[in-house]
């Protein structure tokens, strides 16, 4: 069994939703076989590991020093620090103490003490299905989709530029939230060219142009100000005709 230090003053029911999942089975639930395994401590020389209480940016807005607080402590007592990093992004962290629990991030970047884990969710068979599950009847032709927006649009090219504006550069460089960085990608104008593309036809309206132009983008380490010129050069010419065989 391992022993958790924490701060249980922070695991109130308006913070539920930010609290470190081991934390929501252990203190909220009380999980019995999660029992088994884990028990908090009120003393932290009893301690296996330490925990931050809740997800590292929300528990920051809360006390802006804390990480520093709890670093400091295992490093006194020896001790490793466990931190939950939530959202699309995550954040890294460089301190060997730290183990970092996070929901996504690009592979080849994670050091060694990173662990991506799933989204935490409730058994749909126990919580949400009212009746008996009937699978969906297999076709000869799949049916293929994407979870989320597949739309092309001038409109929707500028609300996703000005969406990655705001969180490199206000959120990230401001440091309004310690997230790591993250490239120009427009999703949902990805998702719609892939699912053109998979349409059998041979040629693409003359919007294809800019969707050209987007993926020649999305394949390039471009720096910002790259990335802005050749957006602007996107919307330039945007109606431009163009015809683009599959």
């Amino acid at each position: 069994m391992l022993n958790i230090y924490t701060d249980t003053s922070f695991l109130i029911p308006e913070h539920r939703g930010h609290v470190f999942p081991l934390l929501l089975d252990l203190y909220y639930k009380e999980d019995t076989y999660i029992a088994e395994y884990y028990i908090i401590t009120t003393r932290i020389e009893e301690a296996d590991i330490i925990i931050l209480p809740l997800e590292y940016n929300y528990i920051r807005s809360l006390e802006s020093e804390i990480k520093s607080r709890y670093l400091a402590l295992a490093r006194e007592h020896n001790k490793l620090l466990w931190v939950y990093t939530g959202g699309d992004f995550g954040y890294s962290f460089k301190e060997k103490e730290i183990y970092n629990f996070r929901l996504g991030g690009f592979h080849s970047k994670l050091n060694a003490n990173t662990f991506v884990m799933p989204s935490f969710i409730v058994d749909p068979y126990e919580y949400t299905l009212k009746s008996q599950f009937y699978p969906i009847n297999k076709r000869d032709e799949p049916n293929l989709g994407f979870v989320g927006h597949a739309h092309v649009s001038v409109s929707k090219a500028i609300k996703e530029f000005l969406s990655y504006l705001k969180i490199n550069i206000f959120k990230r460089t401001l440091q309004k939230e310690h997230i790591d960085y993250q490239s120009f990608y427009p999703s949902s104008m990805k998702r719609a060219l892939i699912l053109k593309k998979l349409k059998p036809v041979n040629c693409l309206s003359p919007i294809s142009y800019l969707e050209i132009s987007i993926e020649v983008v999305l394949k390039q380490n471009q720096s910002i100000i790259k990335q802005l010129w050749n957006f602007l050069k996107i919307l330039k010419n945007q109606d431009t005709p163009s015809v683009y065989v599959v």
